[in-house]
């Protein structure tokens, strides 16, 4: 049996992976709704500036470190900088698994709303009882 390591087949599926990352589903389905709510326009400025100055440098490094060390987050963190380091890996790894979980419910509720609005269920339904 080979041991082949898997990669991206192109460049535009890692580069469509890296942006599915630094957006996130937050960011599209309840980011807007948050930053109108509490008057948009000043914290936009923000955010855009916090994506471009931290957020996408280190989405980069982490693809880096995963690339040049050719192993998991905690074994490249420990490769990278030192096993006294393992713990920030660990921390990734569970930052990774807790979004994940709520991801896992908004994607749920998504479906029962599909399925009502397919079935009709939501035009004739109270608001607070659906």
């Amino acid at each position: 049996m080979s041991t082949r390591s898997e990669v991206f087949t192109s460049r535009w599926g890692m580069l469509l992976a890296m942006l599915g990352m630094a957006i996130g589903t937050g960011n599209i389905w309840r980011f807007p709704r948050i930053a109108a709510s509490n008057g948009g326009g000043s914290f936009l400025v923000a955010w855009a500036v916090f994506l471009l100055l931290w957020s996408i440098p280190l989405l980069i490094l982490e693809f880096g470190m995963g690339k040049g060390t050719r192993r998991g987050t905690v074994g490249s963190f420990i490769k990278t900088i030192g096993p006294k380091f393992a713990w920030m890996g660990a921390w990734v790894a569970w930052v990774a698994v807790a979004i994940m979980f709520y991801y896992s419910v908004v994607m749920g509720w998504t479906i029962r709303f599909f399925i009502a609005t397919l079935s009709g269920e939501i035009p004739t339904a109270v608001p607070d009882q659906f």
